[in-house]
């Protein structure tokens, strides 16, 4: 791979090591059919980990002085070829002119994978100086808006040349590969600026391509760190666009977004919260394991390694959970069997989460045993809700929202110790503190737009934004969908950001977990 050292990169070797380099010859071709090239071998041994271990095979050797390089498209060609030639002979490249600027990022992109696959080294700056100079070569032609200064800017003008397949091939290079990072750098203008997350122009492409999600989370993060504030015509937001430099505002669909200030938003009195359940349902007592008499058909689980016992109806149960509906159908609830054993799942199905979900069935409420700590609750209520998932039980949307108002509860009464470090003591990791990495991957794994999941990601945001080391940064990265869901939420909260007066003009914005106004400078 490219990120590793070469031998000697042959601009930096002295002329008697260039010299001596030369000696036999040996036949590259692209492809079956191709045009080949007779190149000095020790030039390929010394610039090429992938030639090197090519040309010191004995078979090799013995059998053929010719390798075949296959051609496929995003990787190998004549051209990417040449180009690859050219730099581990002098060091430089020069690009050919091409009929689009499409073409030039894709032959760059070319040139990095080739350079990675073969193991070249000091590649990476020359492809992402070409990608570079084509984005500001040619900028979008019809701007849409007004740039802060008056001058009119297109909120896509770093993208207008780059298309989904240039991000799908970038994508399969080494994580913090320069290329990955230009790339995303160009898309950070147009994800800021847009007035909500799926007008981006790569949106679809944040949410498909993982990596190119987590990349352009962290640029953005990158970016967050510029923003500054002007006092002109009102108060403006400014973040440093990383390709041009330029200083750009976001977009709000409120036009007098900047030159305001927010308070918090009172709630109206006898408002329910979200999630909480509706005041007709019953509240009592659940004895779980003995349940009262009738004369429906009884039935009893065995639960996992705790062992312990529960005869439930058989009625009800069947009634209101499609998976225990299709366990009877099936004849897995007989009456009169000793018990039915239900396996311990992790993160799904346990003593405690099993418990929960019968009372939830039989009452329509629930609640979490006391005496756990913070983080052990959020454990049994995704515990829970995944359970409940599984189960496919009725009314699971009014359960779920409980869980999510339960979990929210939870983080808030448990938030972290105060740093006098920040505003008002605030540490941008007091809505984490008792989230772990563990908890982010459960949640990630309920259904998209599920209120838990959505929950989990809103306490995530104030420690994106304000910290500058992100407690979750290596989740970012390792757990699929939560990219995604952090760069919706983290548009959402920009585009909801004030700015005040001062000494210096610092950023506010309202926390999408507390409702509770924070600051960044």
């Amino acid at each position: 791979m490219s990120s590793r050292t070469a031998d000697k990169i042959i601009h930096d070797a002295l002329a008697t090591d260039f010299v001596s380099s030369s000696g036999p010859k040996v036949t590259v071709q692209i492809g079956d059919q191709g045009p080949q090239y007779k190149l000095p071998k020790n030039v390929l041994r010394q610039q090429s980990h992938y030639f090197k271990a090519i040309l010191n095979d004995p078979l090799q050797e013995s059998n053929t002085q010719t390798t075949i390089l296959q051609e496929f498209e995003g990787n190998v060609s004549v051209a990417s070829f040449g180009l690859l030639v050219q730099w581990m002979f002098v060091g430089m490249v020069i690009f050919p002119s091409l009929d689009t600027p499409e073409e030039e990022v894709s032959l760059a992109i070319e040139f990095a994978r080739l350079a990675d696959m073969c193991g070249v080294a000091g590649t990476e700056p020359t492809a992402v100086w070409q990608i570079k100079r084509a984005i500001l070569r040619h900028p979008a032609s019809t701007p849409q808006t007004f740039h802060s200064f008056g001058a009119l800017r297109d909120k896509d003008s770093n993208t207008y040349c780059l298309t989904p397949e240039h991000l799908e091939l970038a994508a399969e290079l080494p994580e913090n590969h320069p290329v990955r990072k230009i790339l995303a750098d160009a898309s950070i203008e147009g994800y800021i600026r847009r007035s909500g997350p799926s007008k981006a122009k790569f949106w679809n492409e944040m949410l498909t391509i993982p990596s190119y999600g987590v990349d352009v989370l962290r640029q953005t993060h990158e970016a967050l760190r510029t923003v500054r504030i002007i006092f002109l015509e009102g108060n403006k937001v400014l973040f440093q666009d990383p390709i041009t430099g330029i200083d750009s505002p976001p977009e709000s669909k409120d036009p007098q977004i900047y030159n305001r200030m927010s308070s918090n938003p009172k709630k109206q009195t006898g408002q329910k919260e979200a999630g909480e359940l509706p005041s007709s349902i019953a509240i009592r007592d659940f004895a779980t394991s003995n349940p009262p008499e009738s004369k429906d058909p009884r039935i009893t689980f065995i639960i996992g390694k705790s062992g312990r016992k529960y005869t439930v109806s058989k009625r009800i149960l069947v009634a209101n959970s499609k998976y225990f509906s299709r366990m009877s159908d099936e004849g897995q609830l007989e009456e009169g069997r000793e018990g039915t054993k239900l396996d311990d799942i992790d993160g799904v199905l346990s003593q405690p989460s099993f418990e929960m979900l019968l009372r939830y069935i039989y009452t329509g409420k629930t609640k979490v045993p006391a005496g756990l700590a913070a983080d052990q609750k959020i454990s049994l209520l995704l515990e829970l809700v995944r359970l409940g998932e599984m189960c496919a039980v009725t009314g699971l949307v009014q359960m779920d929202k409980f869980a999510a108002y339960k979990i929210r509860q939870i983080i808030l009464e448990n938030p972290g110790p105060k740093d006098n470090r920040h505003h008002f003591d605030r540490s941008p990791d007091t809505n984490t503190f008792c989230i772990s990495s563990q908890h982010i991957a459960s949640a990630m794994v309920l259904p998209k737009g599920h209120p838990v999941r959505r929950v989990l990601v809103s306490a995530t945001v104030e420690g994106y934004i304000r910290g500058r080391t992100p407690k979750f940064a290596r989740e970012i990265t390792e757990i699929d969908g939560f990219a995604a869901d952090l760069l919706a939420q983290v548009k959402r909260t920009l585009l909801n950001g004030r700015t005040i007066l001062g000494s210096e003009g610092v950023f506010q914005f309202t926390d999408p977990l507390s409702d509770t106004l924070v600051y960044h400078s």
